[in-house]
């Protein structure tokens, strides 16, 4: 195949196809087989175990991008000199591609398709303070333990910035647990899709904020970045702008063509326009509207399900998402991080971090719900373990904060050293949601018998 870059060409050899398709093979089965014997053996949740098997296979451990199949470079021209890239590299690079476009845009649109919005106004005390108190509460926890010494020598500035990092909850994650649980009808589920909505929202206005807010000498030593600060007032605009959009268009334009199609029975057709719509959707929100792509994803879904009253769509799409997609989202994330980076101090200061990081978000539910209890009468009230289960959802960090801490780091805001603890923190945080999860279901289980 013959690749056109600018007036530049190269040709992808099947050489190399077999060797990335060899690699990516190799990360799929190592991930699903590690999840299937975690759970087998020891009961570790299947979503954990895919995430360990991609830790596994990545640098951590056995580092099979050094292999000997993947170890001879592929060149192409660039201007005047010769790049080399590694077939491990363009394999990666194709699954972070295929995680971030499809994996996660189709798990947050499962998520807005199974939402039922009656349901989520019930919760919607519960779920705007959550959102609130689960994104304020990190950020606080995070510059207090940096005050006190507990995180190393850093600045008031460095600590503040770990909290932003913090703040965002990840809601591919979580929405992959109850999916595949099939819990996505729960209360704690429905209020964790609202909440993880609004901590997204307000994490971003908070980052503007501290971006316009930053001393002078620290922006002039950003040199090796393009980005500047944004205005808050046209981030603000931008989000109010592209939730009226998002809902004229899903309102008004895709009801009625969904509509239109279901009369004609051409599922195929119906799957397609699905799809085609996820995509605009995820572009919006991150291009025009300054939200993480899958809130657009997220959004797509929800008008959706108002036109698909027979779910010809999720037929079609969930078993390819939960087989196929979610195994290799879930190993890139593993394989992509290098725990042996790390010394003894900083595993210190990692799990400082990690304990942080859960508090924060299951107290900040617990008094979401809490408040929500003293207000609603007798049958709305949120019991203990709906709560930790409403917690448990939004303890995964993920996309938003790894775009914030590269920011960060780029600007000079952060060290290299607290970047990469950031990382391995925002991962060992995509653990320990299923885990708590499976647990909390369990014990829901358990009652109900």
């Amino acid at each position: 195949m013959i690749i056109p870059i600018n007036n530049l060409t190269f040709s992808i050899t099947a050489t190399l196809t077999a060797q990335c398709a060899l690699f990516i093979a190799l990360i799929f089965a190592g991930t699903i087989l590690t999840g299937y014997i975690l759970e087998k053996f020891i009961r570790l949740p299947t979503i954990a175990g895919y995430i360990i098997g991609g830790l596994i296979m990545g640098p951590s451990v056995l580092n099979i991008a050094q292999w000997a199949p993947f170890s001879k470079p592929f060149t192409i021209p660039c201007d005047e000199n010769i790049v080399s890239l590694l077939p491990a590299d363009i394999a990666m690079f194709f699954l972070a591609l295929l995680s971030s476009l499809c994996a996660i845009s189709y798990l947050l649109w499962i998520a807005g398709y199974e939402t039922d919005i009656q349901n989520m106004m019930k919760v919607g005390i519960p779920a705007i303070m959550g959102g609130i108190f689960g994104a304020l509460l990190p950020i606080i926890g995070i510059f207090f333990a940096g005050y006190v010494g507990l995180l190393g020598t850093i600045s008031g500035v460095s600590a503040l910035a770990l909290g932003l990092i913090f703040a965002a909850t990840s809601i591919s994650i979580p929405v992959a647990v109850l999916v595949a649980y099939k819990k996505m009808h729960l209360k704690s589920s429905q209020a964790t899709l609202g909440a993880a909505v609004v901590d997204d929202i307000l994490a971003v206005i908070l980052v503007s904020l501290f971006f316009m807010t930053l001393p002078r000498r620290i922006l002039e030593t950003a040199h090796h970045t393009t980005e500047t600060p944004h205005n808050l007032w046209l981030t603000l605009g931008g989000m109010i702008l592209i939730f009226i959009t998002m809902y004229i268009v899903g309102r008004y334009c895709m009801l009625p063509i969904i509509r239109w199609i279901s009369r004609t029975h051409q599922v195929n057709l119906l799957v397609s326009y699905a799809f085609c719509m996820m995509l605009f959707y995820f572009a919006g929100a991150e291009l025009l509207g300054g939200l993480a792509g899958i809130t657009g994803a997220y959004f797509a879904g929800l008008f959706h399900r108002q036109g698909d009253t027979h779910h010809r769509v999720i037929k079609q799409i969930e078993p390819f998402v939960k087989d196929i997609l979610l195994p290799l989202f879930l190993g890139s994330i593993g394989l992509q991080t290098n725990i042996r980076l790390l010394s003894a101090s900083q595993w210190i200061i990692v799990l400082i971090l990690l304990a942080i990081a859960i508090i924060t978000k299951l107290l900040g539910c617990y008094i979401a719900t809490l408040i929500a209890t003293i207000k609603s009468s007798c049958e709305n009230r949120w019991t203990l373990l709906e709560s930790y289960l409403f917690g448990s959802s939004m303890v995964a960090r993920g996309e938003v904060g790894l775009v914030v801490a590269t920011l960060l780091r780029s600007m000079h805001v952060i060290t290299q050293d607290l970047y990469v603890m950031s990382v391995v923190v925002i991962i060992l945080t995509t653990i320990a949601t299923p885990i708590m999860l499976s647990i909390g279901f369990s014990y829901s289980e358990q009652e109900i018998c």
